[in-house]
């Protein structure tokens, strides 16, 4: 990730714009990812053709150093990238490489779930028994037990004299947890989001059951099976470290903008590896439990999607650099390559 620069070093520019005349004489010239998604390249109209540039290629042949005004640009446009699609002179760069906040959303029950979550890290580090609830349901039952309800003005009041503040001024201690709460919210949205990656996974389960007797199906509906396990896995990961590493609400508000730092930093990297998911949820979200073509044809559009992201790079067969003679004697030749999570 691009590193933010303190507000007392140079100021991170917040619109796209180019010394270099190269990006202003180009037709229809803009930022995006390759093909492929594997880089960043600059596209234009050459003729009735687009054609592309990657920019670590542009940097090379104009001269552009690294530490001058556009190589600090590129840099910005190439991070501005893993949030948005396309950028052009002119747009403005996404917040989260400007200023570390969000480009998207949440909803109220997002920042809800949040303060409550942390409302009752701060009740269980009271009662000598602090664990992080996730489940929204389990929440809000929690938080509306009259027992806990009587145990939050203690703990708000405990934890500013833990922080050096005075009982008297836990009202400073509600402000760092709704400021807190805010940053979480977005994790929790990302959570909710997670669950139908989870609701893939179930279904895509399901139809490898129902197409067991069909070995044609069978042959894509096993390796798909095994990489949503793999997917799932690897975002449940996630959420667990995040949950872990915030587990002592005290030390957290201790150290509430670091903390700040590091759940922005994990809130991009999910935002990011999630949002190229849409279509894929949109697919199976209306999905009936049946064997039928479509389902199979689904089941090889996800392995299509799947299998770069979360194949095994030694298994990750390159199709289009396999040369002649390939499958002579030593059989398909298979090559390495970085995997991609866009």
């Amino acid at each position: 990730m691009v590193e933010i620069l303190p507000p007392d070093s140079e100021v991170v520019p917040s619109i796209v714009n180019f010394e270099h005349p190269l990006f202003r004489k180009m037709e229809g010239g803009h930022f995006r990812m390759s093909e492929t998604g594997r880089e960043p390249v600059f596209a234009f109209m050459h003729g009735e053709q687009q054609a592309t540039l990657p920019l670590p290629g542009i940097r090379r042949e104009f001269a552009i150093a690294a530490e001058s005004a556009d190589g600090r640009m590129l840099d910005l446009v190439q991070e501005s990238l893993t949030f948005v699609r396309l950028l052009r002179l002119g747009d403005s760069l996404p917040p989260e490489v400007t200023t570390g906040e969000a480009s998207w959303e949440v909803q109220p029950h997002h920042r809800e779930i949040a303060f409550q979550r942390i409302t009752l890290q701060l009740v269980g580090w009271v009662s000598g028994n602090e664990t992080v609830e996730t489940d929204p349901n389990a929440i809000k039952k929690l938080v509306s037990d009259p027992e806990t309800k009587r145990k939050v003005n203690e703990a708000f009041g405990q934890a500013a004299v833990s922080l050096g503040l005075g009982r008297e001024r836990r009202e400073e201690v509600t402000g760092f947890i709704h400021e807190l709460a805010e940053e979480f919210a977005f994790i929790e949205a990302l959570r909710e989001k997670f669950k139908s990656v989870q609701l893939m996974q179930q279904k895509i389960q399901a139809l490898r059951r129902m197409f067991g007797q069909e070995r044609s199906v069978l042959e894509i509906a096993d390796p798909v099976a095994r990489l949503i396990e793999v997917a799932t896995k690897t975002f449940q990961d996630i959420f667990n470290d995040i949950d872990a590493n915030t587990s002592e609400i005290i030390g957290v508000l201790r150290n509430l903008q670091p903390q700040i730092a590091y759940i922005r930093g994990v809130r991009d990297n999910l935002h990011r590896r999630l949002v190229v998911w849409d279509e894929m949820f949109t697919l199976w979200l209306p999905v009936r439990m049946e064997r039928s073509e479509a389902n199979a044809n689904l089941l090889r559009k996800t392995y299509r999607f799947l299998a770069p992201r979360f194949m095994q790079v030694d298994e990750w067969v390159l199709l289009t650099q396999i040369g002649p003679g390939a499958n002579k004697a030593g059989g398909n030749k298979r090559f390495k390559t970085e995997m991609s999570w866009f």
